[in-house]
C-alpha cells in the first residue's frame, strides 16, 4: 500500500506546474511559425543569420541557419516588467541547461532578451561586449 501512496503523491505535487487555467493570452499569441528579423550576442550584430522558430503549446523549437538551436519547454510570467520567460532545454546544444530572458510581443514582432545558462535575467533588451545575452527580434509568419 505504501508503494502506491509515494508515487501517488508526487504526481499530486507535479499537476500545479502547469497553469490551472490553461495558457495565458500571452502563450496562445505566441503559437505557430515565426521568422529571425535581427540577432545580436554580446553587443555583436548578425546580420546573415537566419532563423525559425516553431511554438506547439508550451515547446519552442529553435532553427538558425537550418540547424537545431534549441527546443525548449517554456514557462511565461506576463505580468512581471518586462514580461519573463525560463526555458527548460530539452533539445539541442544545450540540452539540460535552464536559461531566463525577457520578452516583448507587438502583434505580429516578437523580442527576446535571453541569458546563457546560469546568468542573470536581463531587464532590457540590449547585449553588451561579454555580457553572455542573445537578444532577437522575430515575425510571425502568415
Amino acid at each position: 500500500m505504501r508503494l502506491f501512496l509515494v508515487p501517488l503523491s508526487l504526481s499530486l505535487i507535479a499537476v500545479p506546474l502547469r497553469a490551472p487555467n490553461g495558457p495565458s493570452a500571452d502563450q496562445r499569441a505566441l503559437q505557430g511559425d515565426w521568422t529571425m528579423v535581427s540577432a545580436s550576442v554580446n553587443g555583436a550584430t548578425y546580420p546573415n543569420t537566419t532563423g525559425t522558430r516553431h511554438v506547439v503549446g508550451d515547446t519552442t523549437t529553435v532553427m538558425v541557419n537550418g540547424e537545431l538551436l534549441l527546443r525548449a519547454i517554456f514557462t511565461l510570467d506576463p505580468s512581471a516588467s518586462p514580461k519573463s520567460i525560463d526555458y527548460s532545454v530539452i533539445g539541442g546544444a544545450l540540452e539540460g541547461a535552464h536559461l531566463v530572458g525577457i520578452y516583448r510581443l507587438d502583434d505580429s514582432t516578437l523580442t527576446f532578451c535571453m541569458t546563457s545558462p546560469g546568468g542573470t535575467r536581463p531587464t532590457a533588451f540590449e547585449t553588451e561586449t561579454g555580457d553572455g545575452r542573445t537578444c532577437t527580434e522575430w515575425r510571425r509568419e502568415k
